[in-house]
Order: structure tokens, then sequence, then C-alpha cells
């Protein structure tokens, strides 16, 4: 496989499935918290691994809206979805630190970029039938061709995901099967 392939490749429903089951036969009741919570935000929020490590408690509402600064310091709204806010409040519910950042580690630190990739790391091995890896982009991708995938308007998509270039977005909209359209066709 090539560099950056497994990238643009989305979780199929079973991957996602697999990685909830993994993520909840866990023992550390926080880390498993944790990372469901943050699997179902990256799920939900089409957010990028940075723009989900900048996360403060306080950013944080049960709207499930949050506002983010991405790529170029521009800022963007997002949704968690009710189910990004009940695992986010899960998960806050357990965790015994007051500090500002969301995401901690086991001792207390704001996750690192490093600290979220051995998270998924961890997933990937409690999962190894997952080919193409677990890595917080393919999350995000998977977020992306979801909404493709349910008819959100291109643009709308381009702005939601934060693509200055509606070219990204339409690299994510050529994973995405062309039956649909033959489908809707045939039915003229």
């Amino acid at each position: 496989m090539k560099s950056g392939t497994a990238q643009r490749t989305a979780f199929s429903e079973e991957e996602i499935e697999k990685i909830f089951v993994a993520i909840e036969g866990r023992q550390d009741l926080i880390l498993r918290r944790r990372d469901k919570a943050i699997a179902v935000v990256l799920l939900n929020s089409a957010m990028r691994a940075s723009e989900l490590l900048s996360m403060k408690v306080a950013d944080f509402s049960s709207d499930g809206r949050i506002t983010i600064i991405g790529k170029g310091g521009k800022r963007r709204t997002v949704a968690l979805g009710r189910s990004g806010v009940q695992e986010v409040e899960r998960y806050l519910k357990v965790r015994e630190s007051k500090a500002k950042s969301l995401w901690l580690t086991n001792d207390g630190r704001p996750m690192s970029k490093g600290a979220l990739k051995q998270s998924m790391r961890r997933v990937r091995s409690e999962v190894p039938s997952i080919d193409d890896g677990v890595f917080a982009h393919r999350f995000r991708h998977t977020a992306i061709t979801r909404l493709l995938r349910g008819g959100v308007p291109l643009r709308a998509v381009q702005l939601y995901a934060g693509h200055s270039n509606p070219q990204t977005t339409l690299r994510y909209a050529s994973a995405i099967d062309s039956e649909p359209a033959f489908d809707w066709i045939n039915n003229l």
C-alpha cells in the first residue's frame, strides 16, 4: 500500500463497531471513557487531531456545538452530536482532574499528538483485522464521507471540514460509490 493511502480510507460500519467493542473492553474506566469520547467526537465532528487536542473543558457545552480554531487560524463551529455530548459527559464524570484541557493522559497531562497516536495504536493492536490502520485522520475521513453519503452539499461539507479548497473535499467524495447516482437515474 502506498504511503498516505490509508488516510483516505473511511472506516466501515463493521470496523467502527469493532473499535468501540475494543475500547469498551478496557479495564481502566477513565481511559475507556476518554477513548470512546474521542472516537465519537472525531466521527461526529470531522475535527483534525490538532483541533481535538486543543479542546478545553470550558469549550464543551451540552448543546453539542463547539467553535474551534483550525488550519490557518480559521474559526469554525462543528457539532459533537448527541452521542458525542453523552460520551464527553460520561468521561468528565469519571475524570478526576480539574485541568483546563479536555483530553488528558493517564498522569493528568494534556494529551499530545504522540499520546493520541499511542491511544490509536492501542486500538489498532486490539483490532488487528482493521487493515488500513487506526488513526485520528481516518476518523475525520469517515465523518466527511458520511456527510457526503448523507447528501450534505459539497460546499457545506467543505465549510464544515474547514477545507480552504473545494478540491480537497472532492478527494473525499471520490471514495464514494457512484451506485446511488445510477439508481436515481434509473428511476427517472
